[in-house]
């Protein structure tokens, strides 16, 4: 199946729908679960993965089901955060490894801040380098997002 992409006058009419901003952000957070993460902060969209053995069902899905991988969305500041989790998950913690080629090749180039994408690809490194090493990264280890970029720009739905 294939939907048309929305025209950009399209987009601007949902832009400036609270309701339909409210709905899409409501649709993020359901494929966050389907995926097996959650939004700890809607400010600057980051993420974890779901408490307990909730997620490893979820990243079986992810790993084994590709036609999942790509998915757009109008949140754009959501974007980093969520590849930022992929990245951990599949390189650090090994749990969504079939997911590593698609973020690398698909993903990330759906940022649309050049400095975003350097910034995650650094991560990517940094995570791919620690492991190389055979070191766990600090669990405070996080990607460098340029600060332009760390939250919404607008006024968030309610």
């Amino acid at each position: 199946y294939s939907a048309e992409p929305l025209q950009k006058h399209e987009i601007e009419l949902i832009k400036k729908d609270e309701k339909a901003l409210k709905r899409i952000l409501t649709s993020y957070k359901l494929m966050l679960d389907f995926y097996g993460f959650e939004l700890v902060d809607e400010k600057t969209g980051e993420i974890r993965r779901l408490p307990d053995d909730h997620y490893k069902s979820r990243f079986r899905n992810l790993n084994t089901s590709s036609h999942n991988y790509l998915r757009e969305f109008d949140y754009e500041y959501l974007k980093f955060p969520f590849l930022e989790q992929i990245l951990r998950e599949s390189i650090t913690e090994n749990t969504l490894s079939n997911c590593r080629r698609s973020c690398k090749d698909y993903w990330i180039e759906t940022l649309r801040s050049r400095d975003e994408r350097r910034a995650i690809r650094i991560y990517a490194t940094e995570l791919i380098d620690y492991q190389k090493k055979d070191i766990r990264p600090p669990a405070s280890h996080r990607a460098t997002r340029p600060s332009s970029s760390t939250t919404k720009s607008t006024s968030k739905p309610k």
